[in-house]
């Protein structure tokens, strides 16, 4: 049996120069070199047993040919070859004898037990397995064990190594253990434990026995498969791992099942079946009936009418049948859609999968004609007219394929290729897209307008281009410099996600890395727009657009910057007045070994992880005095957070945004006493008084729950840190106003800041604020006044018809220059709240049209104005470099003479939607290029009335 981590398995792997195909091996565990998650064993059986990540293992049975160690679990394959005594997989990957590995992970270790008690009785549980991850502040690995410990004991003890400070997971199982939720364990493990030892509890579970029958008949059903049911966060689901099959008689026998959770049983002929309660019942006879449903018959046909075997029938709610030699099927009590309406999908390769909603009972056949997958032929050839030695081919419906929606292949040592078009008989898009991948060559693609009409093409591939260019000030960091370039989505159908990383992306992507000199140099460039972004352990990651014509092309010199560090603190969360009375006011101690996660945002290098995994989110753990430090930070400003769980199904995070300096260290802490109500605000309407709240706030909120005024007002309450200034500030915080109008905010480290109160109801694009402040926050709490005026107006915009109800009402005070910005509920209604006293113009607009109101006096009351209706108005199109438009931290705002602003564009709205404003009023407007904060370009312009004025902002 396996003993503790001191007591290592002896590996037996021995080298051959000889041409022989064995690979003589014994049993022995292999882990992989950067990710000691992956462990692999060998045992003297021919069975291998793989871990991949905590608590997760598959098995399988391996042997030696042609010199390799080839490993299958029946679905997938792993081939391993030896050198100088380690292992390497078929990706490259190392991987090492665990004795190396454990060599110098157990100097810090000692031994440590555990005693695993019956939750109810608190008796030894004598048999069962565990596997196990320690987690420190440094990070977390698996104990090195490809598959679960077995332990076999009278008290229910078992020993094992861990470091003297450690978070320690545990996931127990065994014939009598309840799986699910309940079988994970944490136990936390301090250095100043006097005693290394703990007890954990385990949901022992009970014998169930009984039998299967059919409901109608009463009648034993053989071969049904029964489970337990387990809790696994956060959905009640079948334990599969201790699934049995009914004998000739119907009858089962289940070992470790939570009756309060009961069990679940399925067979192909019939619906499934899940008894809840159990402990009314009696354990050791229970009956579980299953019911059948109509059974659907039908043929799957090629076009020809010739029958398709292998085909798959598919209610696609999980039950399926297979098509017989003579194309016949029958899908035994599908689940229906309606009350006799089902939904089927047929699927078989080498054909258009085909869905159909049918209406169907035994006696009905039913027929299914599949198209094949139309095929793509061609030659690939060389400029010299010869074929590459090797070349990669996908293929994928739409201009912007993503991976998983594409069929692919490698070819080699032809320049002939044959591949199918992964169409779908639901597809309406006509265009497809073709890719071409060769060492040595620059990559090839083209757009098909119908694939219907292609029979055959012609490549030739061609050597591209060269792109050179320079870090200058690459002698400051010392760790390696990598440069990729990713080509840019040219389009989407809609707004593309972070995860969106196309077949397109993924074949043509580049990365070299910066060589003694700060240079890089690509090859065989295809010309095109590219993102070329810059990496490394120590340097602050940058982004911009590369754009490759028919020339080489040189990219120019960066300059980069380093980074920064983080320390911190995690204190428990406040407790409510109540708690704290009952605990005795007791002080606030630390989280030891808490999991937070740092992301990326647009100012450190922006969060595309998918296209650039050196952005990918980060994990941290505090340690056991809840301290952690996060080095190699990207300057600018990122978030750290801790995920919790609110209800089992439902995932949150405390959130700080974090603003690091160069070679700086920034602190940060969550729920710190110090640092509770750091910033205390008061909101005051008009003179304070019930009337002065009562105007300003407007109209009573009406009772139609589809109109953005049936709610009132909400606040965006947020913290801006200062340019280049060190601090941490909670994400922004959205709270309602109250009676009170009292908020504070917490966790501020000391800094510059700028408090901004901004109303949460109007467009993204429109700024709406109500308050901005310069606040300075040094080791005193600081008290802010909010003065806001006791006004407000109302009114109607008439909507036309089918059309976008993305509109906004204006408002700009003459005398003050306020600027308050108000949304419509789906029937135009709008409320402008909060005016101080003076005359206000106001305007609305909206992609339908725009309108001017009266000009209005407000002097602390409220009034309404009517109904108005929507007019045509000018467009103004403007331009700017794509190397702007690709920094998410750009915007365009254009601003009427009157003082107010149409709506801000930035982001993905530069580099995907329509770069215009529409539906403008006539006047004098400035069209201003911000970055930031910072002013790059105002251009002056006059409209008229449904004209269309063009203004170029790159420079």
């Amino acid at each position: 049996m396996p003993q503790p981590l001191r007591c290592l398995l002896l590996v037996l792997l021995y080298l051959k120069p000889s041409a022989s195909d064995e690979v003589p091996i014994s049993n022995g565990v292999f882990v992989r070199d950067d990710d000691n998650h992956f462990c692999v064993e060998f045992a003297e059986d021919g069975t291998f047993y793989l871990s991949t990540r905590p608590f997760r293992f598959t098995r399988g049975t391996f042997q030696a040919a042609n010199g390799q160690l080839v490993c299958t679990d029946g679905k997938k394959t792993i081939t391993f070859s030896t050198r100088d005594g380690n292992l390497i997989d078929q990706i490259g990957k190392t991987w090492k004898p665990r004795e190396q590995i454990l060599a110098g992970l157990e100097r810090d270790c000692s031994e440590f037990v555990i005693v695993v008690l019956n939750d109810d009785t608190l008796e030894p549980v004598t048999s069962f397995q565990y596997m196990a991850e320690i987690q420190t502040d440094k990070g977390s690995r698996s104990l090195l064990t490809a598959r679960p410990t077995t332990v076999e004991s009278p008290d229910g003890t078992f020993r094992i190594m861990v470091p003297r400070s450690c978070l320690l997971q545990l996931d127990i199982s065994g014939p009598d253990v309840v799986n699910g939720f309940g079988a994970f364990k944490s136990i936390e493990i301090k250095s100043s434990d006097t005693t290394r030892r703990a007890e954990v509890t385990v949901g022992v579970g009970n014998r169930v026995a009984g039998v299967v029958v059919d409901a109608e008949t009463g009648e034993p059903v053989p071969g049904a498969v029964v489970a337990p049911m387990r809790f696994l966060s956060p959905i009640m689901a079948p334990d599969w791992e201790k699934e049995v099959t009914t004998n000739t008689q119907g009858e089962f026998v289940l070992y470790g099942v939570d009756t309060s959770m009961g069990i679940h049983a399925e067979h192909d002929a019939y619906f499934d079946a899940t008894v809840e309660d159990l402990d009314q019942l009696d354990l050791q006879n229970v009956t579980v009936e299953l019911r059948k449903g109509p059974s659907l018959r039908g043929l799957v046909l090629n076009l020809d009418g010739s029958p398709i075997a292998g085909a798959v029938v598919s209610d696609r709610s999980g039950k399926k049948a297979r098509s017989g030699q003579d194309g016949v099927f029958e899908l035994a009590s599908p689940r229906p859609l309606s009350s006799n309406k089902y939904s089927l999908e047929i699927e078989c390769d080498g054909y258009q999968t085909q869905r159909e909603s049918v209406s169907a009972v035994e006696t009905t056949p039913l027929r299914f004609v599949l198209k094949p997958l139309p095929v793509l032929r061609g030659i690939v050839r060389t400029e010299s007219g010869a074929a590459p030695e090797e070349f990669d081919i996908a293929v994928g419906i739409g201009s912007e394929p993503q991976r998983f929606e594409c069929q692919s292949q490698t070819v080699r040592g032809e320049s002939a290729f044959e591949i199918k078009v992964p169409v779908d008989a639901d597809d309406r898009e006509q265009r497809f897209w073709i890719g071409i991948r060769a060492k040595g060559f620059a990559f090839w693609e083209t757009e098909m307008p119908r694939w219907e009409t292609v029979q055959s093409l012609e490549v030739t591939l061609k050597s591209g281009h060269i792109v050179t260019g320079r870090v200058t000030n690459h002698d400051r960091f010392k760790d390696p410099i990598q440069i990729h370039i990713v080509p840019q989505l040219r389009y989407l159908s809609r707004r593309p996600r972070a995860s969106d990383v196309t077949m397109r992306q993924n074949m043509s992507r580049m990365s070299v890395a910066l060589d003694d000199h700060g240079e890089f140099h690509f090859s065989h460039v295809a010309p095109g727009r590219y993102l070329l972004a810059i990496s490394g352990t120590t340097v602050s990651p940058f982004s911009t657009v590369l754009d490759v014509a028919e020339n080489d092309c040189n990219a120019g010199d960066f300059s980069l910057r380093g980074t920064g560090s983080i320390t911190g603190i995690v204190w428990d969360e406040p407790k409510s007045s109540k708690d704290a009375a009952e605990d005795g006011d007791q002080l606030p101690s630390r989280q030891a070994f808490a999991e937070g996660t740092l992301h990326f945002t647009d100012t450190a290098g922006n969060d595309d992880h998918d296209l650039f995994p050196h952005l990918a989110p980060r994990s941290f753990q505090t340690d056991e005095r809840g301290r952690f430090r996060i080095d190699n930070v990207p300057v600018g400003q990122v978030v750290i957070g801790l995920p919790k769980t609110i209800l089992a199904d439902i995932v949150s995070a405390d959130r700080l945004i974090v603003s690091i300096v160069e070679n700086e260290n920034t602190e940060a802490e969550f729920f710190s006493p110090a640092l509770r109500e750091r910033v205390n605000c008061q909101i005051v309407v008009g003179d304070g008084t019930p009337e002065d709240r009562e105007t300003g706030f407007g109209p009573e909120p009406t009772p139609d729950p589809g109109g953005l005024e049936s709610y009132g007002p909400r606040f965006a309450v947020s913290l801006e840190l200062a340019e280049d200034n060190k601090g941490s500030i909670p994400e922004q915080t959205r709270i309602e106003l109250t009676t009170s109008e009292q908020f504070s905010i917490s966790d501020v480290s000391p800094g510059d800041y700028e408090l901004v109160i901004s109303d949460t109801l109007t467009n993204r694009r429109y700024p709406a604020e109500y308050f901005r402040k310069r606040i300075q926050i040094a080791e005193d709490p600081v008290d802010v006044r909010i003065p806001l005026g006791a006004g407000s107006v109302a009114g109607v915009i008439r909507i036309p018809k089918d059309s976008q109800h993305d509109l906004c009402v204006i408002a700009v005070g003459q005398k003050t220059g306020q600027l308050r910005v108000a949304g419509c509920s789906e029937d135009g209604r709008f409320c402008l709240r909060y005016l101080d006293q003076d005359v206000f113009d106001i305007y609305a607009r909206s992609p339908a049209g725009w309108c001017q109101l009266p000009r209005t006096t407000v002097s602390n009351n409220h009034q309404d104005l009517g109904a108005f209706d929507l007019h045509p108005g000018a467009t103004l199109r403007f331009q700017i470099s794509p190397k702007l438009s690709y920094d998410k931290n750009v915007s365009v705002v254009a601003v009427h003479e009157s003082g107010a602003i149409s709506e801000r564009l930035s982001g993905n709205d530069l580099v995907y939607g329509p770069t215009e404003f529409q539906n403008l009023w006539p006047g004098n407007w400035d069209v201003i290029l911000y970055r930031g904060k910072t002013e790059l370009f105002r251009k002056a312009v006059s409209l008229e009335a449904r004209g269309i004025s063009n203004v170029d902002l790159r420079n």
